[in-house]
């Protein structure tokens, strides 16, 4: 019984079993879920629905089991004051680096699956009326870009982010792994690592909530008017990639340096995410 009590995992190898913990318990709700909408008339947006429904019980899960694992936060005394108005300009320019800047290239990125004789595909909603508008603005803006930004960017980073650089990479994979989808693996890396370094510049994740819904409520916007964005558009990418570089020239300048003051053990997280990780790995790949 001594033996038990004196036996702690470090703040690494928690991570990983939460990350690992996350995965289990989302698919666990999305078959709970699934069970109950199979009872209930059929709807078009069904599966809006569900992902929606699902990662909001997940979320709450998943905090409860983090302050199980890592106990109550202590408040900081002394609150520093946040610079509204540099989070405004991060969040506007991280969201059309990304909508114009990288939407190509993961159109590319498809384009290649499929001629390696991968059938992969990126779902297209049809949104008729305002009140589907606002139901699928609800649950794939609102709900997933709080939710998702709460466990990605604020439940598995907050530990380890005294290596910056290092502990976006890996939130980007986790955020990536967590879609289950490959058509969607390399764009949701990218953002996931922007959004991991915004969340640690502002040190806060109110910037990266915002650019999330922005993001995907652009893309809502776009089905329901039936407007193609312009992804393919020479002068859009160069903006895009210009606006990315300058939103990491501003976000990792101070970062990289503090990350080099600070080490992570990598091989300890990653043992306990593994489980995680091999479920995800398995689910995008059945997807093919």
């Amino acid at each position: 019984m001594k033996d038990i009590k004196n036996f702690s995992l470090k703040k690494e190898e928690k991570r990983g079993i939460v990350f690992s913990f996350f995965i289990f318990i989302f698919i666990v709700c999305r078959l709970v879920v699934n069970c109950v909408f199979l009872l209930l008339p059929e709807n078009r947006l069904s599966l809006v629905l569900q992902a929606g429904i699902s990662i909001f019980i997940a979320t709450i899960l998943i905090l409860l089991f983090d302050r199980f694992m890592f106990g109550a936060e202590e408040k900081p005394q002394k609150k520093e004051k946040k610079n509204v108005l540099g989070c405004v300009y991060l969040t506007i320019i991280l969201t059309f680096a990304m909508l114009f800047g990288f939407s190509y290239l993961d159109e590319l990125f498809v384009n290649g699956l499929n001629e390696l004789g991968l059938s992969v595909s990126s779902p297209m909603i049809e949104i008729n009326g305002i009140g589907e508008f606002i139901i699928v603005s609800l649950f794939l803006c609102v709900i997933p870009s709080v939710c998702e930004e709460v466990v990605f960017r604020g439940v598995f980073i907050k530990e380890i982010n005294k290596t910056p650089v290092i502990s976006s990479l890996f939130s980007g994979l986790f955020f990536a792994l967590y879609h289950f989808s490959l058509a969607q693996f390399l764009y949701q890396f990218i953002y996931g690592v922007m959004l991991s370094i915004m969340a640690i510049k502002t040190k806060s994740i109110i910037a990266p909530i915002a650019s999330h819904f922005l993001n995907n409520f652009i893309v809502v916007l776009a089905m329901y008017f039936n407007i193609n964005l312009p992804i393919d558009n020479v002068i859009f990418i160069i903006i895009g990639i210009v606006l990315a570089g300058i939103f990491l020239f501003i976000s990792l300048k101070d970062l990289i340096k503090s990350g080099k003051e600070n080490k992570m053990e990598i091989g300890r997280f990653l043992l306990t995410s593994f489980v995680g990780i091999f479920i995800s790995v398995a689910l995008i790949l059945s997807n093919l």
